[in-house]
């Protein structure tokens, strides 16, 4: 397997090919479900204690969006690898977990991740 440290000294087309073939290493995940269960949806907070920085999403599969976010390839959070799942809520329905990211980045859902959380850790 290929090992990329730095992209300081490549192209930002080389950059896209290297991501591309790192991510063609990766398995694909195929969602699998048993006769009467549905896929379940994660509203999550990461925390990058290095950086004192703050990220909220939602995904269909945390284990995996999690590994992503500390690979380092993914936008915004690559800047601040390590990252921390500090809290993480379960939907039924893709509408909720949304809403509920959305009131997470609110100032009063920040204000909630730092005070009711981060400060009991």
């Amino acid at each position: 397997m290929k090992v990329i440290t730095a992209f300081h000294s490549s192209s930002a087309v080389e950059q896209v090919a290297v991501i591309r073939q790192l991510a063609d290493q990766i398995p694909p995940v195929e969602p699998f479900f048993f006769e009467g269960t549905k896929m379940k949806y994660h509203t999550y907070v990461l925390h990058s204690s290095q950086h004192d920085k703050i990220y909220i999403g939602y995904t269909n599969n945390l284990e995996r969006r999690l590994y992503f976010h500390n690979k380092g390839i993914n936008g915004w959070t690559a800047k601040f690898v390590p990252w921390e799942l500090v809290y993480h809520e379960e939907f039924d329905a893709k509408s909720e977990a949304m809403k509920r990211e959305k009131e997470l980045k609110s100032y009063q859902g920040r204000k909630f991740i730092r005070e009711e959380i981060l400060s009991q850790r």
